[in-house]
């Protein structure tokens, strides 16, 4: 009689290399209680639950059988409403009515993905009396009115009875107002991450979180003429900060007056727009630098524009360390035009983690000789057509998220539809988001661009992008 082979003789290592290739909720609705070996193997699974891409049935079956079995274990949760708009409804069905700190008792985190305002504030609403719960991240929010912003910012700083230590909001293009809270104390946010649209609103943010000690903000205004003033206290505990403001024009006296409140600041990524030609200048740069002194970690890229004297790339590589920064220039012949992108690469300033590049050098970008990347997230800003990312996705090729910012009507469509291009550089490639046109558009309902790319632990597969409209659909 011949031997039957079933998957359960695989070994313990074999089968948790299987799960990886699964889905979360996949995991949990085809192991959890399939046998005591399961259920154990499964453990991470079972404390790190993600409902991502769980379809109605799914989600059905794990809150009926499977949460109220394992609710007392879950450490993380993360609830997806970008492929199945129900699964918040089908949790209010089956928990709303209950204590949420009594069924998930050993909560520390929790991640909401694509939530609109009306739907995000009754449910951060009742994040009460949790005693671990200190992290609370919300992705890919659709952008909130700008009435209600003060609402929901307020509503995300205090859940859980004021005890988070941490709020995250990923999304680069949501604003969230704060021009209701230079009166009120955040005490209990140590790390931010937000996007901001005015300059009021960053200095408003430093005087409502006076103990925050990791902030990431992203700055949208684009105001020229508005002063960068820093009449404020400083943020004394603050030891890690990033900021992305590649829209308002910055002069060397806002650098200097905005160290002037980090002063204990260790870790520092900045990423500019200046027409300023002080700001790229690395003796002056490194000489501001050195007034703080605590710094272990120094970040700098600046996208670069002169208004009168034009470039001079020679003598600006020569005020920096030798190979300390890569300095990229689109040269035309029209003066007026001439852009540079500025920013450290070497290991006396440390590279690069996260990086926006600007579409209007990506023709002169150039892969290195040798594999010396170490961006793993990377955006592409105001990009014509998706032909021309193709070099900069070649020079930063160990990319983990790659976001592309579209500023044509229609640029995927005209550039890549009924062809296929072979991405084969970006090896480790694991989120792919296509935002054209995603908050600014007004009749474009969906895009969606077909290539050929390698995904992490996957094989090359035509993969399919789309951009979801404004109801949610996609």
């Amino acid at each position: 009689m011949a031997s039957v082979t079933t998957l359960e003789m695989l070994p313990d290592e074999l089968l948790l290399e299987v799960c990886k290739y699964l889905l979360c909720i996949d995991v949990l609705q085809s192991f959890f209680g399939l046998n005591e070996r399961m259920t154990r193997l499964i453990k991470g699974y079972r404390d790190n639950v993600s409902l991502h891409k769980g379809s109605f049935v799914q989600c059905n079956y794990i809150y009926a059988n499977v949460f109220p079995k394992i609710g007392s274990h879950i450490r993380t949760l993360v609830i997806d409403r970008l492929y199945s708009v129900l699964q918040v409804d089908m949790f209010y069905r089956y928990f709303g009515d209950q204590k949420l700190s009594n069924i998930f008792p050993k909560l520390e985190q929790i991640t909401l993905v694509a939530f609109r305002h009306e739907i995000l504030l009754p449910f951060v609403n009742i994040l009460e009396n949790f005693e671990h719960l200190i992290q609370l991240n919300v992705s890919k929010l659709f952008p909130v009115p700008l009435e209600h912003q003060p609402t929901v910012l307020k509503a995300l700083l205090t859940a859980n009875n004021q005890k988070l230590k941490s709020v995250i909001i990923s999304d680069n293009w949501t604003c969230l107002r704060l021009d209701d809270l230079s009166n009120i104390s955040y005490s209990n946010i140590t790390h931010l991450q937000i996007t901001v649209e005015k300059n009021d609103d960053l200095l408003f943010l430093f005087s409502a979180i006076p103990n925050v000690t990791q902030l990431d903000i992203t700055l949208l205004d684009n105001n020229i003429l508005e002063p960068f003033n820093g009449d404020i206290p400083p943020l004394v505990h603050l030891t890690n900060f990033r900021l992305a403001s590649i829209y308002r024009v910055w002069i060397f006296e806002d650098l200097v007056t905005l160290l002037r409140l980090i002063p204990n600041v260790q870790y520092l990524s900045l990423q500019l727009f200046t027409f300023d030609p002080r700001c790229i200048n690395g003796q002056q740069i490194l000489v501001l630098q050195a007034s703080l002194s605590h710094i272990r970690q120094f970040n700098y890229g600046v996208h670069y524009t002169s208004e009168t004297d034009g470039f001079d790339r020679k003598s600006t590589l020569a005020s920096w360390p030798p190979s300390s920064i890569e300095c990229l220039v689109n040269e035309t012949s029209d003066a007026d035009n001439i852009f540079a992108f500025i920013y450290t690469v070497s290991s006396c300033i440390e590279p690069f983690i996260s990086l926006e590049i600007p579409g209007t050098i990506m023709s002169k970008v150039i892969p290195p000789k040798q594999d010396d990347s170490q961006v793993q997230q990377l955006t592409i800003s105001k990009v014509s057509t998706f032909l021309g990312c193709l070099p900069v996705m070649a020079r930063w090729h160990r990319v983990k998220e790659l976001t592309i910012w579209f500023s044509t009507a229609n640029p995927i469509a005209t550039a890549v539809t009924g062809k296929q291009y072979s991405i084969l550089f970006v090896r480790n490639l694991i989120g792919l988001d296509f935002n054209a046109l995603r908050h600014r558009r007004s009749n474009l309902v969906n895009i969606t661009a077909h290539f050929t790319i390698h995904f992490n632990r996957a094989t090359t597969a035509t993969t399919a992008c789309s951009i979801d409209s404004e109801d949610g659909s996609s």
